[in-house]
């Protein structure tokens, strides 16, 4: 495969990483926002069927959770690929402020500076959907493309496994009933049930 397939196939990739994490925060906003609405419906059901917190067992350990609902785990620390780090030169070399320090405050110098602190953020967060979308950005040509086309597939299925993990959330379930009420009847028994044991 020449320089300049392998490159294309990296830029697709790329989008496919960048649609993966856009339906990941899609989905984690729609639970996040339906939140109250899931608690609103849990007090509803505990008053219909005349049960008061105090009355549901001090012995129900609900585990801790993160923001969107999941139940946190030990998590291995996430290896940072050295590619990745040549490339966050790269960025640094075409859009760190200091590199931008002699030049008017224009649009495009202003935009530079910003995609650095969100690559930044990117890098350390190993966020590479939103890193390898900035590097795109800027015109960052990889040095090994052959390496990134083998890790790129990686991550993005590890977006596609979050998403599969927060669609079996009670938030999304609800989100999912939309207005069918015998539906959020029948998920909020189930929440009752498996969380608080009533």
């Amino acid at each position: 495969m020449s320089w300049y397939q392998r490159y294309r196939k990296y830029k697709q990739l790329v989008k496919e990483i960048v649609f993966e994490q856009s339906e990941l925060d899609y989905i984690e906003t729609i639970i996040e926002e339906i939140k109250p609405e899931l608690a609103k419906l849990e007090r509803c059901y505990l008053q219909k069927n005349n049960f008061n917190f105090d009355d549901i067992p001090a012995s129900v350990n609900i585990p801790p959770t993160d923001s969107t609902g999941i139940i946190k785990m030990k998590q291995q620390p996430e290896s940072k690929i050295k590619h990745f780090a040549r490339m966050y030169k790269m960025i640094a070399k075409k859009a760190h402020p200091d590199k931008l320090i002699n030049r008017p405050r224009t649009e495009e110098v202003i935009e530079k500076e910003e995609m650095f602190a969100a690559a930044t953020t990117a890098y350390k967060s190993s966020d590479w959907a939103k890193f390898l979308e900035i590097a795109v950005k800027l015109e960052i040509r990889p040095i090994s493309l052959t390496l990134l086309i083998s890790e790129i597939p990686k991550e993005t299925e590890k977006l596609k496994e979050k998403k599969e993990k927060l669609k079996q959330t009670f938030g999304w379930q609800l989100y999912e009933c939309g207005e069918d009420e015998a539906c959020k009847e029948k998920l909020i028994r189930k929440v009752m049930n498996q969380v608080y044991n009533v």
